[in-house]
């Protein structure tokens, strides 16, 4: 008789959680929790005191580039429409 779809399932994942089991158990203890310590060099980090240096950009900044952004979307568009309409009626 055929084996039933639950049961395979069930022998698969136990299979499965026996591997990881396995592969767990053989790792050295050494690699499984260590991190090796990175020198980075102190330009690089952040000063949490000096609240100029943040990465953000300010929101008025944001806004000034989405109002650039908005600004060439638009002169895009008129160009494409004068394009389209340029075509239709000269052609």
């Amino acid at each position: 008789m055929t084996e039933k779809r639950s049961d395979y399932r069930k022998s698969q994942r136990h299979k499965k959680i026996f591997k990881l089991w396995q592969s767990k158990k053989t790792l050295p203890d050494n690699k499984i929790d260590s991190y090796d310590e990175v020198d980075v060099n102190p330009e690089f980090k952040r000063n949490k005191e000096d609240p100029d240096s943040s990465i953000e950009p300010s929101s008025e900044e944001k806004v000034s580039k989405l109002k650039q952004k908005l600004n060439w979307a638009i002169f895009i568009v008129i160009i494409l429409i004068i394009g389209v309409l340029f075509a239709l009626f000269k052609l």
